[in-house]
């Protein structure tokens, strides 16, 4: 079943390189994960949520997808590559496993898994590279500070 999830709560509960808009493989991410909640307005549904919380290589990763005809503003779009590889998983599970079902379900199990540890790699890349920045940052600062005094 899912619940009623405002705009709000996702902006509270996620920053925005955390969400990701999933609109243009919408279908390839409900075939593969279930979404959690929904959110509608004045003008009917807007979007899915779907919400990740796990930890991968010892950090805790906290990230959700929103997929939905007027989705949701302050996301990101899915990284390309990441993209590619979760509708071209759609599509051979659709067609090589078509009246398999037990093989399609452990396709699809190990999809799931490969798709959760490429958006963890990605997310990863991301934080150490704002680390990196706010490293940078530091270092001009202490420069500047020590070139004043």
């Amino acid at each position: 079943m899912k619940l009623f999830i405002s705009s709000k709560k996702i902006r509270e509960n996620f920053s925005k390189s955390h969400t990701f808009n999933v609109t243009d493989c919408e279908n390839a991410v409900k075939h593969f994960f279930n979404p959690c909640g929904y959110n509608c307005g004045v003008y009917g549904w807007n979007y899915d949520f779907f919400q990740f919380s796990n930890l991968y290589e010892g950090k805790f990763y906290n990230f959700c997808f929103v997929a939905g005809y007027r989705s949701f503003p302050a996301s990101v779009r899915l990284p390309e590559n990441i993209r590619l590889f979760i509708e071209n998983a759609y599509k051979n599970s659709l067609e090589k496993y078509r009246f398999q079902y037990e093989k399609r379900l452990v396709y699809d199990k190990k999809i799931r898994k490969m798709f959760l540890e490429k958006i963890h790699a990605y997310l990863k890349a991301e934080d150490e590279k704002e680390r990196a920045k706010l490293k940078a940052k530091e270092e001009r600062e202490a420069a500047k500070a020590a070139k004043t005094a």
